[in-house]
């Protein structure tokens, strides 16, 4: 049975009508989606977020016009992708137009959930229907995600907890070393996919 949750949604296209489409789509399954069509404009959406209601998932065009290209051959979009990156829990989805491989490659190397192919004329059914799938996708993950980081802080502070060595017999110590290797799991999940950097 699927789970299905409302979520705060960022779109960011600077083709309108690719915009409203996916709005549409997403709304229908009762999704709050905000857009926007610039680099900054998404950056500061962002930001703005944070002082309330973080975004569970942001929908990025890796080709934006008007955006600055950075160094290393990003592509604009990339600058606010590299922004949500930021925001712990958030899934960034890339929207590529072919060809775009390399660029594609990057963002899942850096941490993307997924990158979702459209045709240059913009949304078809098709388009559509898959990029919804990956927003489910991307939230199921998410919640796993945030549960996972939760246990492991009760556990962690339960652990601080327990001061008297009476206490500590072998059971306890069993427990520590099951909670360091969920705790390793955790942390590759993460480093695995770009969130943590890499060990030097």
């Amino acid at each position: 049975m699927e789970l299905h949750r409302m979520a705060l949604i960022l779109v960011v296209d600077d083709t309108e009508e690719v915009c409203e489409s996916i709005c549409a789509s997403l709304q229908s399954r009762d999704h709050v989606v905000h857009a926007v069509h610039a680099v900054q404009d998404g950056i500061d959406a962002l930001q703005r977020s944070l002082a309330c209601e973080p975004y569970a998932v942001a929908i990025v065009a890796l080709r934006l016009s008007g955006g600055c290209v950075g160094t290393d051959s990003e592509t604009a979009g990339m600058r606010v992708v590299k922004e949500a990156l930021q925001i712990p829990f958030l899934e960034p989805i890339v929207l590529t137009v072919p060809p775009s491989a390399v660029t594609a490659a990057e963002a899942l190397q850096r941490g993307v959930f997924a990158c979702v192919t459209r045709a240059e004329s913009g949304c078809d059914e098709d388009f559509l229907k898959r990029l919804v799938a990956v927003v489910e996708r991307a939230l199921e993950n998410r919640e796993v995600m945030r549960t996972l980081d939760e246990s492991l802080r009760e556990v962690r502070h339960s652990f601080a907890e327990v001061a008297d060595d009476d206490v500590k017999g072998a059971g306890f110590a069993a427990a520590r070393l099951y909670f360091a290797f969920a705790e390793r799991g955790h942390e590759f999940i993460l480093r695995a996919r770009g969130r943590l950097p890499a060990r030097a």
